[in-house]
């Protein structure tokens, strides 16, 4: 997931990810994430976030979770959601 800051900041910029069972639910389909923090350095405007998948061999219907951003200091949020979707 790419978490975009736009315009870039002078200073820094602190934001919560967390992610939330939809249909896929952790551990058995994704490992979660709980309270990391993603710091962006004055001029930075893009970070990468990584949910990891559990592979299995079990045939599933396609899933999803949420990924959430959250307690921004130094920026607003504008989009706080994104989606994952495990095929």
């Amino acid at each position: 997931f790419t978490i975009t800051l736009s315009p870039a900041s002078t200073g820094n910029v602190l934001v919560q990810v967390d992610t939330k069972d939809v249909s896929a639910i952790a551990p058995g389909d994704y490992e979660s994430i709980t309270g990391q923090v993603v710091s962006f350095n004055a001029g930075e405007t893009t970070k990468t976030v990584t949910v990891k998948v559990v592979a299995d061999k079990l045939a599933e219907p396609v899933e999803t979770f949420e990924v959430n951003l959250s307690k921004a200091d130094g920026a607003n949020i504008g989009d706080g959601t994104g989606i994952g979707t495990i095929l």
